[in-house]
């Protein structure tokens, strides 16, 4: 059977200036297979199929750190957080244990120099801008100073254009930006028909099922019935005890959305803000599928920043990177991704996996325990969605 949602890549890299290769599109009960020049144009505006946090090495890591303390921290963190974000990161993935509230800066002519591959300056500038996108409100020396940063390492990007238009005070092209880039435009505008619906009802069809599909509805109603402690059965439990509609019910979410919840159940991790970001931040390092880090950054901006809304529940939270033990939670969300053998979700077919048992295919991915005890799994049923 067709893959659930997976895009496929002849290239072993991607750069906004491609060669026309042949891509193939899978989609429940149909594989497409076109030419990239077939494909709407702004899916490939600032691709890079790299996972985060795979190519800089723990000897490595004392550049990164004080790369982002270059770029960052001017005169001062403008929250606590900030750096106790840093900390937590790059003590749990890179074994590096120093304080970034006192860490000595490096220029930008060291780190030319130390670090003078794409794929480690593309890493230093996207925790650049995770540390802006936890601000409340930016300041405007930050901004300048990452888009110089941006400027002379060479990085461009969806995730940089994100970040200047919060920081331009654009907040509702900040929001379209942040589903038309992250992984819900990824997959949804790459499908044929998705063009069609996008410029119909521009953002929603990023988001929410709007034409019915009973076909499809039925194959995820039909999880009610996957043995007990299964894939599709805690899927099935997911969506049920929140409410939420089924991709092919109009008005329930779309298959991109479908997809993003499958992986709530696999990492098991809830629906609240800080759920959210736990999800994105497992998704940033376990796939090298374009948008991730435009997702990752925009629940940031969404759920610390404050800066915009969900497109499907217009909730607006803040501030959930400084509640107690947050940025422990993203950090081992970061590590238990980074250790994930699969290309998630690339290699996969979820519903291919729907009658597997939950503990089984963590174990075969290699998805390690969580290493932190106040994250709340998928089943705790007094949560509600936030993406």
């Amino acid at each position: 059977m067709p893959g659930f949602l997976a895009l496929r890549e002849t290239c072993r890299e991607i750069r906004p200036a491609l060669p026309d290769v042949v891509v193939e599109v899978r989609f429940i009960g149909a594989a497409y297979r076109c030419h990239r020049s077939h494909v709407p144009a702004h899916f490939w505006i600032g691709i890079d199929l790299i996972m985060f946090l795979k190519h800089v090495t723990a000897e490595q890591a004392a550049i990164l750190a004080g790369a982002v303390v270059g770029g960052c921290r001017l005169d001062g963190w403008a929250i606590d957080a900030q750096p106790a974000l840093l900390n937590a990161v790059f003590s749990r993935l890179l074994d590096f244990h120093e304080d970034f509230r006192t860490l000595p800066a490096l220029d930008l002519a060291a780190v030319k120099t130390a670090l003078p591959g794409y794929e480690e300056r593309r890493e230093a500038i996207d925790l650049m801008l995770t540390m802006e996108m936890m601000c409340h409100e930016i300041p405007p020396t930050l901004s300048a100073s990452i888009e110089r940063w941006a400027g002379e390492l060479g990085i461009d990007g969806n995730d940089l254009a994100i970040a200047r238009d919060v920081a331009n005070g654009e907040l509702a092209k900040a929001s379209v930006d942040f589903y038309r880039t992250g992984y819900n435009g990824d997959f949804t505008r790459a499908l044929p028909h998705m063009e069609k619906l996008y410029e119909r009802y521009q953002i929603k069809a990023l988001a929410l099922t709007l034409e019915e599909d009973p076909a499809l509805l039925a194959r995820f109603e039909a999880l009610e019935f996957a043995p007990s402690g299964s894939w599709g059965r805690a899927l099935w439990e997911f969506y049920t005890a929140r409410g939420f509609g089924f991709p092919g019910k109009v008005g329930g979410v779309n298959l991109a959305v479908g997809m993003h919840d499958w992986v709530h159940v696999l990492a098991d991790y809830g629906s609240t803000s800080i759920g959210e970001i736990e999800v994105a931040a497992f998704r940033l390092t376990s796939s090298s599928l374009p948008g991730a880090v435009s997702t990752f950054l925009g629940l940031v901006g969404m759920d610390q920043g404050g800066f915009f809304g969900s497109a499907l529940t217009r909730r607006n939270d803040d501030h959930a990177l400084q509640l107690p033990g947050a940025v422990d939670r993203i950090a081992d969300a970061l590590r238990r991704g980074r250790e994930m053998t699969m290309d998630f979700p690339q290699d996969i077919d979820f519903l291919d996996y729907a009658n597997e048992q939950l503990d089984e295919l963590r174990a075969t991915w290699n998805i390690p325990p969580k290493g932190v005890d106040h994250s709340p799994g998928w089943n705790i049923r007094t949560e509600t969605s936030a993406l």
